[in-house]
């Protein structure tokens, strides 16, 4: 499966293509604007924008503290895939 799936239903989008369409429609580009710039399909920008009442339901400002980066993330997954492949015997 791929990012955000949960086997069922429709792929949940990154949490930072959210923020970054807040952050799109904060300096006044409008929804469709913002999900074109973003890279999402314009039903998700309609859906966010609906969720939170034409206002962001999260932080704009990135995760920082006890969350990873996407790059420290990306660092370990191949580390963890080999631990895991070890134990597997794959």
């Amino acid at each position: 499966m791929g990012w955000g799936m949960s086997g069922y239903g429709r792929q949940k989008l990154p949490r930072e293509l959210e923020r970054l369409f807040w952050r799109k429609v904060s300096v006044g580009l409008t929804t469709e604007d913002a999900t074109i710039a973003v890279g999402v399909s314009k039903s998700a920008g309609v859906k966010w924008f609906n969720n939170g009442g034409g206002i962001s339901t999260l932080s704009l400002a990135e995760p920082s503290g006890r969350y990873l980066s996407k790059i420290e993330r990306e660092d370990i997954a191949p580390a963890r895939l080999f631990t895991i492949e070890g134990v597997v015997g794959v």
